[in-house]
């Protein structure tokens, strides 16, 4: 199990295939075609923890991310850690690969699939406090969207499961969780106070929720044949543009370089890394064409406030929860954990390094943040940490750019034999 430490290999250059269209980013997603002993360190991390897990096997309500018992710093989204489990799939033994897939279903119809889950997730004050007493609202969390980052969930699942029969015999019950997010009245979920009347940290969720639905219409329309599907694709595809304008609109109106904190504390303008929250391989490909300088600004930002953000766990990061309200952590009293100081603050870092930024992988290596593990979570459910792995592996590889109709290799994983 890594804990922290420096590995130093040579590596061909890699490089971050950019988009050509909006149309790129709806139809391609990223593969990784072989595995190096390079990688082998963090493949075999990868099992070990998947072994731990399925071999637990506790389903939990609440999402999978951290801490989840401490309503301070709990994540609300099962499409995130449904998402960023299934994409672990290729890189699993076939005993764990087949183990994950069980349990990923189980949790896809018990919690993505369920309408009353689903309620759940959305609602905040009352039903949070029974299961967290004084947990008080939710409503800023909902700074990314439950709704669209389940929809990528769905996705993600019968992608590296190939269940897509799973998605083809639930198809009413996805449009309609589509549908209802893209109505009117749902003003709460979305905040206000950004350009378009969104929240600019949501962006990355309904982008990522919107390629999802139009990848899962295009291959049920491979599938069946039926226009209808493709119908529903087609206009996600028109639609698309404009859903990445508003990327373009946020970052050109300065959210990312500057933010202006809500307590008496946090006034001076201070990088908004939190918009790298929720960065899908896609939407992280159109920050990379777009906006690459912006994102190395924030990033150089940030590292210069704190360069050993690598070394701390988000778990503990000291500031205005950890400490009370004086705000005064590791980067000193205005830096309030909404905005600089993120409870994903390394994880948005490491992947806006390597998703966005295309950072060396010798760098990413000696930065990758530390696993963490708690007296209620154990580590296996760290499920950032399987975001930082999986990304790191794309990065060693080089990955390419393919269909979202192929369904990714599965790689030969020959663990390596423990060491004393």
């Amino acid at each position: 199990m890594r804990f922290k430490s420096i590995l130093v290999i040579l590596f061909l250059s890699t490089r971050i295939s950019l988009a050509q269209s909006a149309n790129d980013i709806l139809d391609e997603y990223p593969v990784v075609s072989g595995l190096t002993e390079n990688s082998s360190r963090y493949v075999d991390e990868i099992n070990e923890l998947v072994s731990q897990l399925v071999a637990d096997g506790t389903h939990r309500d609440y999402p999978g991310l951290f801490l989840a018992e401490d309503w301070n710093r709990h994540l609300w989204f099962k499409g995130f850690e449904i998402s960023t489990l299934a994409s672990t799939i290729p890189y699993l033994t076939d005993d764990n690969r087949d183990a994950l897939k069980a349990f990923l279903t189980v949790e896809v119809e018990n919690y993505l699939l369920d309408d009353s889950y689903r309620s759940y997730e959305l609602n905040d004050e009352a039903t949070t406090d029974t299961r967290f007493p004084g947990a008080g609202s939710l409503r800023w969390w909902q700074w990314r969207s439950v709704e669209y980052e389940a929809l990528y969930g769905l996705w993600a699942h019968a992608q590296y499961t190939d269940d897509w029969t799973l998605i083809l015999d639930h198809w009413e019950t996805i449009r309609a969780i589509k549908d209802t997010i893209s109505g009117n009245g749902y003003p709460k979920k979305i905040i206000a106070g950004a350009p378009g009347g969104i929240h600019a940290q949501s962006i990355n969720s309904i982008i990522s929720g919107q390629i999802a639905y139009g990848r899962m219409a295009k291959k049920l329309y491979a599938m069946t044949e039926d226009v209808a599907y493709n119908q529903e694709y087609q206009q996600i595809s028109a639609d698309m543009p404009a859903y990445l304008n508003t990327i373009d609109t946020i970052i050109d109106c300065g959210y990312l370089e500057c933010q202006i904190g809500w307590d008496t504390i946090a006034q001076s303008c201070i990088t908004n890394i939190a918009q790298l929250d929720f960065l899908t391989p896609s939407v992280a490909r159109w920050y990379a064409e777009n906006h690459l300088t912006s994102i190395q600004a924030a990033v150089d930002e940030a590292e210069m406030r704190d360069p050993w953000w690598f070394m701390a766990s988000y778990n503990i990061m000291p500031g205005a929860h950890t400490l009370g309200n004086d705000g005064l952590g590791d980067f000193g009293a205005g830096c309030g954990e909404g905005y600089f100081q993120s409870p994903l603050y390394s994880y948005q870092i490491f992947q806006g390094k390597a998703r966005v930024l295309g950072t060396s992988p010798q760098e990413l290596i000696s930065q990758l943040p530390v696993a963490t593990t708690s007296k209620t979570i154990p580590i296996f459910w760290d499920i950032l940490n399987y975001a930082n792995l999986t990304a790191l592996i794309e990065r060693i590889e080089g990955s390419n750019w393919v269909d979202s109709n192929m369904q990714p290799p599965m790689l030969s994983v020959a663990l390596n034999e423990p060491t004393n």
